[in-house]
């Protein structure tokens, strides 16, 4: 998808990293601290595409947490 190498995408991910530290919100949220760089969209692009950089719509997660969301080849669950 185009919008995931877009600029707009690019600046709103990071700043989604720095508002989490960098920090898995799903293993804080379970009373663990772990590191993560993906950053998800809680409501997906495709059930609403208009909530695609709203900060309230991401966070940060680890790749076990995602994986446990979306299946190894990243299909929503």
């Amino acid at each position: 998808m185009a919008f995931y190498h877009s600029k707009e995408w690019k600046e709103t991910r990071k700043l989604v990293l720095i508002r989490d530290h960098g920090l898995c919100q799903i293993c804080l949220r379970n009373g663990h601290i772990k590191k993560g760089n993906i950053v998800h969209h809680i409501v997906e692009v495709r059930q609403n595409f208009d909530k695609r950089l709203d900060m309230n719509n991401l966070e940060t997660i680890c790749q076990s947490c995602h994986t446990k969301l979306h299946g190894e080849k990243g299909t929503y669950k």
